[in-house]
């Protein structure tokens, strides 16, 4: 499900390049990590017996630069295209938001493909905004621009 879910949204990548990425990020290992990993989550969302969409979340691995030092990060949100439009992926982020409230980190943040606007505006109805910018990692000879866009925990 999550190699297919990236190859729904992501077609600019050289084949074996993309492949190796798939094999490397969202192959089963990766999420066996994640699951061991204790300051990781992942929810999933499931119907008819299979995995439609999930959502990774935890300790940030976004840059850490001079005045920006995210605690707690959206890894991964992804719903199966034939699912989306159904508020899947919004009670996906609910539990995301739920978690970062039980977290105490001040704010949760995120990184998305500067061309991923469906994503963008899918973040933006549930209160993040643009803060920064980063290079992602490189896919074969692609490196993709995203955004870090963040949403304050602080209730006033």
């Amino acid at each position: 499900m999550a190699r297919a879910a990236f190859c729904e949204t992501f077609h600019h990548y050289q084949p074996d390049a993309l492949a190796e990425f798939l094999n490397t990020h969202c192959g089963l290992s990766a999420f066996k990590e994640a699951l061991r990993a204790p300051n990781i989550t992942i929810l999933i969302a499931s119907a008819e017996q299979k995995i439609i969409g999930y959502t990774k979340f935890g300790a940030s691995r976004l840059p850490k630069i001079a005045d920006f030092r995210p605690e707690f990060e959206l890894h991964q949100l992804y719903v199966l295209k034939a699912w989306q439009g159904r508020k899947i992926g919004a009670r996906l982020m609910q539990g995301v938001i739920g978690a970062g409230y039980d977290s105490k980190a001040p704010a949760i943040h995120l990184g998305v493909w500067e061309h991923n606007v469906r994503a963008q505006e899918f973040y933006k109805r549930h209160g993040f905004t643009k803060v920064g910018d980063y290079d992602y990692l490189p896919i074969g000879d692609v490196t993709d621009h995203e955004w870090i866009m963040e949403k304050s925990l602080i209730r006033q």
